[in-house]
């Protein structure tokens, strides 16, 4: 994934060590990256965000890098951006 440093203004992460911004067609998709180990992508289901992985992240972190973005038009990822 390409990475766009998060805006000015934009509020911290809401559980891991780094946010960013991926485009894609435009439309900004947040994402967080944590841990250390193996990349495991952890996807959230329709209309669920990254939050709903919390309860499992911190058993997590310690085995894997740690991909969890918001879908597309949920969480801090835009449906339609200007």
């Amino acid at each position: 994934w390409g990475r766009m440093g998060a805006a000015s203004g934009t509020p911290a992460p809401l559980h891991g060590e780094c946010m960013y911004f991926y485009a894609q067609e435009n439309i900004p998709l947040y994402y967080e990256v944590f841990g250390k180990g193996p990349p495991l992508l952890l996807i959230a289901g329709l209309a669920s965000d990254s939050r709903s992985w919390q309860p499992i992240l911190s058993g997590l972190r310690d085995t894997f890098t740690l991909i969890v973005p918001d879908n597309r038009g949920v969480g801090r990822s835009c449906q339609e951006c200007p």
